[in-house]
């Protein structure tokens, strides 16, 4: 009869429940080691031939626990599997461990399959990122530590001009034609010279990057500012960012981030009114909407998400989803139906940025106010290459609207004559496109249909940046002005010589208002060299000075006839402007000088040009 061996007290116990084949050979090893310390208990057991099955099963019992299919080996994997067998000296696996090794390296290459598809989406979506993000690099300004080092002493010298007497306070160099000094990153309006007529402050950004930025001119005369910011575009973590400027102040409030999340890249913001249309000095009610991208996964996973507000931008909701569809993004103003629902400009991205002929324009529109959103119309002519529409109301209520390029040649132009339900095929006007966010309003101004466009006056690079006025409803445009004329002048002689646009400074994706009381009296807001946003303020006579100063150096100066085609069929796509630079000066007559920050006791008034 079996007889269970008792250990010594002394001895450690066996386990008690046995999971691993280490397991297994310790309680086979102290049996055996109990069998031949003890001889009367082995010779007992000799004469029994049950016991010797009986051990004999419970070893192959504990082999069948731990090897068969479903013991704690399977789940390492068919190699565990072939050298615990060896172990066990049979040099083949059993029929159901070889059916599961079999199934295990089908899961295996799957499983692998799966990764390299993952891994090569990625790969992709980080070559978009990588792209994008070197594409906007070529228009940083690249200091030397030559120029650095200039920086740093004239800024540490002290007396009026250090930078002591600005308590430190970050600044951005401006020089050129308007502004020749070191200005304060500090939201503060100024005038841009002392008799200058146009006034500019540079917003204090949350993070090191921004762009995109949306202008809101409010009843009461408050103007709010949206835009993007972040460590790059389409990275982690990048946020909507607002401020706002009070009617009557001189400062834009401190910029705050209103929509933001961790694995997203939230961009494009448009600000809207979205009050009751019968109620038009509705000053309180308003909403962001704005594209969210998964981070570093490109454009094509974009949705558009709004929020919204009842306090004239001081607090705002959290974003919810609007529109599912990939690549979903917003750029320009929303306008009114004839019967006062909210119509939205949209352009989609559904294959990333750098796949054009996947895209096009289409128009959205809602009926509640923003927030929810159903598809009017896909504008025709726009698919694989027309993107990012800005749309006006003329007075006999037809719709104008203007669109970005992708091939980089012209904006292009398409008209509607049933308030939005159908558009004519759009074609090129006169004015250059760069593959660059523009903007277009319609003043006030009843007795004429006067239009002002914000765009880059070039096909390359991202400056000049100007501003264009036209008197007919688009027709000609007789004033044309350089909001950024220069380049940015302390490094680029180098790149002047080589003919390109590297390091010139990115001055793009205007926004443009007309304010809220005084008519005539424009708020334009633009990327600034992706660091931050520059704001400028200023009536249309400004556009409209005919002086040498005022005159644009971009690629038009005067457009006689926009919609023409005829007259107008060369493509200038690829031509660089045959700009000429005076090596001793910041080409407008001032001498060059070294980066002196200015004495705050000196710096021009403050007020608005009204």
């Amino acid at each position: 009869m079996f007889r269970v061996f008792k250990p010594n007290a002394n001895r450690a116990p066996f386990p008690s429940k046995f999971s691993t084949f280490a397991g297994k050979i310790h309680t086979t090893n102290a049996v055996a080691f109990s069998l031949k310390m003890n001889p009367r208990l082995a010779k007992e057991d000799r004469k029994s031939p049950l016991t010797f099955f009986l051990l004999l099963s419970v070893t192959l019992f504990l082999c069948v626990a731990v090897f068969g299919p479903d013991g704690p080996v399977r789940t390492r994997g068919s190699n565990s599997i072939e050298s615990s067998a060896a172990r066990l000296g049979k040099g083949k696996t059993s029929s159901s461990s070889a059916k599961f090794k079999t199934t295990m390296r089908t899961k295996k290459n799957e499983v692998k399959e799966e990764e390299e598809e993952e891994e090569n989406n990625n790969n992709a979506s980080e070559s978009e990122y990588a792209q994008i993000n070197a594409y906007f690099a070529k228009f940083a300004v690249k200091r030397d530590e030559d120029k650095k080092k200039n920086h740093r002493k004239a800024g540490a010298g002290g007396g009026s001009s250090g930078a002591s007497s600005l308590g430190g306070m970050k600044t951005i160099s401006a020089f050129g034609r308007y502004w020749d000094k070191q200005v304060p990153m500090d939201n503060e309006i100024r005038k841009n010279r002392a008799n200058s007529d146009r006034v500019s402050a540079i917003l204090m950004p949350p993070e090191s990057s921004s762009h995109a930025s949306s202008l809101l001119a409010l009843p009461n005369g408050d103007v709010l500012l949206a835009w993007f910011s972040g460590k790059s575009e389409g990275g982690d973590n990048v946020g909507i960012a607002v401020s706002k400027l009070k009617k009557g102040e001189t400062k834009w409030s401190q910029a705050k981030f209103v929509s933001k999340a961790q694995h997203r890249s939230a961009q494009n913001p448009v600000l809207m009114r979205n009050n009751n249309p019968n109620d038009k000095e509705d000053s309180k009610h308003v909403r962001i909407v704005h594209s969210s991208q998964a981070a570093y996964e490109g454009q094509g996973t974009s949705d558009m998400r709004s929020l919204f507000s009842t306090d004239g931008g001081e607090t705002w909701s959290k974003p919810v989803v609007v529109d599912h569809k990939n690549g979903a993004f917003p750029k320009n103003s929303a306008i009114r139906a004839l019967n006062g629902d909210l119509i939205l400009p949209m352009y989609y991205t559904p294959s990333g940025f750098f796949d054009a002929s996947t895209q096009y324009s289409e128009l959205q529109t809602s009926k509640d106010g923003g927030e929810s959103w159903h598809p009017l119309v896909e504008m025709p002519g726009t698919r694989g290459n027309l993107v990012q529409p800005t749309i006006v109301r003329l007075n006999n209520n037809d719709l104008l609207s203007f669109f970005r390029s992708r091939t980089a040649d012209f904006i292009y132009a398409s008209k509607s004559t049933n308030d939005g339900k159908t558009w004519t095929e759009a074609k090129p006007t006169k004015f250059p496109n760069n593959n660059a966010g523009i903007q277009m309003i319609k003043l006030r101004d009843s007795s004429k249909d006067v239009l002002v466009l914000v765009f880059d006056n070039c096909n390359e690079g991202r400056f000049p940046l100007s501003i264009a006025l036209s008197e007919d409803g688009g027709k000609s445009w007789d004033h044309i002005r350089d909001l950024e004329p220069d380049v940015d002048f302390d490094h680029e002689q180098p790149n002047r010589d080589k003919h390109t646009n590297d390091g010139d400074g990115e001055y793009s994706y205007p926004s443009i208002q007309e304010d809220g009381i005084h008519d005539g009296l424009i708020h334009v807001a633009y990327t600034f060299r992706r660091e931050t946003i520059k704001y400028s303020a200023f009536m249309t006579d400004w556009i409209k000075d005919n002086s040498e100063e005022a005159k644009s150096i971009g690629k038009v100066q005067k457009i006689a006839d926009t919609f023409n085609d005829a007259v107008y069929t060369e493509r200038i796509n690829g031509k660089r402007n045959d700009w000429e630079f005076d090596v001793g000066s910041d080409n407008d007559g001032n001498p060059k000088t070294e980066y002196m920050l200015p004495n705050p006791e000196e710096l021009p008034p403050t007020e608005l040009p009204l």
